[in-house]
């Protein structure tokens, strides 16, 4: 059982916009800013270069400022070892620290990742996170949405894309092929000579799948994702 507010301790900033997480991050500082906190000491943890013993020593250290700010940087990449050493210890870490988490990821997105909620910190946070939800400039459609997926060799956010795009009511035997085609791009220009002939046979076969077999198109793209991006 917290002993603390965690809504005034933990925050989650979540979107696509990287000037409006910038603008979100600024706000939240300044709601933490206070008398006894004016000029809190700050820490940046990337979750792929995170090593648990020495995020440890630093969250349990007490700051000179006698608190901190601490910003997790696309937050769901955190090893599993370190998200459970922070959920277990998290009345004590919030005693001195302020938690901001980030992530690229809109909430409709956040919902969908099965990782998430698997995850007890990364559903922690969801479900009681201060949330700052950012908003794009302008609303992305469901095809730019897997592109920058498939840029990204997201499988999630990729899944998440193909699912909005064949669940638009169009035929699917429109859609597929043109996912189909954005993918065979891609890998046309990619510089794994190693992989690219099996890339390609995974194209072949999700494409004869559609047209000749009668396999619908979710099944058939969700399966070529999974081989093309695990």
């Amino acid at each position: 059982m917290l002993v603390t507010n965690v809504r005034d301790r933990v925050f989650l900033i979540s979107g696509t916009d990287f000037s409006q997480r910038r603008r979100a991050y600024e706000n939240i500082k300044k709601r933490i800013v206070t008398g006894s906190c004016s000029e809190p000491d700050k820490l940046n943890v990337y979750p792929k270069e995170a090593e648990i013993n020495s995020l440890a020593e630093k969250l349990f250290t007490v700051p000179l400022s006698r608190c901190r700010i601490v910003f997790f940087k696309d937050f769901s990449n955190l090893a599993s070892g370190i998200s459970k050493f922070i959920h277990e210890n998290l009345n004590k870490i919030l005693k001195d620290n302020y938690l901001i988490f980030e992530t690229e990821k809109d909430q409709y997105q956040l919902q969908k990742d099965k990782k998430i909620f698997s995850n007890t910190l990364f559903k922690f946070i969801l479900n009681n996170a201060s949330l700052y939800k950012v908003a794009s400039s302008r609303q992305s459609s469901p095809m730019e949405e897997l592109i920058y997926a498939l840029r990204k060799r997201d499988l999630t956010l990729s899944l998440t894309a193909a699912d909005k795009l064949l669940s638009q009511g169009a035929k699917d035997k429109v859609i597929g092929p043109q996912i189909i085609g954005i993918l065979s791009s891609q890998i046309a220009y990619s510089r794994d000579q190693v992989n690219k002939e099996k890339y390609l046979e995974y194209l072949w076969q999700a494409d004869r799948a559609i047209k000749e077999k009668g396999l619908s198109a979710k099944l058939a793209i969700e399966i070529l994702l999974v081989k093309l991006l695990q």
